[in-house]
């Protein structure tokens, strides 16, 4: 009987407790903020405004604001050095979107934000998130 009763009385402290600690070091869920800044880009040329690490699939996303001339800006991000992704012509705000998947997450984790804004240089906020599947 004492032993039935000791079963009964851990299941009713699980229940009533739970057993999940605050330490939620191994969830992927949740939007991450990787960098952010105020940065010049150069007149005439495309300036890297940051470089982030990302290993997983997921969304990464750049919001670059700026106000004034230029009324429009392009900015993308290139992976490893190649490629170009999220290439957006816009006026501020603009939002570059990068859908990770597993091929561009075995060819590297180095991704880097440029933004160039034509003839005049600007001075531009940036902020880049990610948010993993």
């Amino acid at each position: 009987m004492k032993w039935i009763s000791l079963v009964f009385l851990s299941v009713l402290f699980v229940a009533t407790f739970g057993c999940d600690s605050d330490d939620d070091s191994s969830a992927t869920t949740g939007t991450t903020t990787l960098a952010q800044g105020t940065k010049t880009a150069a007149g005439g040329s495309a300036t890297v405004l940051a470089t982030v690490s990302v290993a997983q699939e997921g969304t990464l996303v750049a919001t670059v604001t700026w106000s004034g001339a230029p009324a429009t800006l392009t900015a993308y991000f290139k992976h490893s050095g190649a490629t170009n992704y999220g290439w957006v012509d816009s006026a501020s705000p603009l939002t570059s979107t990068v859908n990770i998947t597993a091929a561009e997450v075995a060819a590297g984790s180095s991704w880097t934000l440029y933004a160039s804004p034509g003839a005049n240089p600007v001075d531009v906020t940036y902020l880049i998130t990610f948010t993993p599947n």
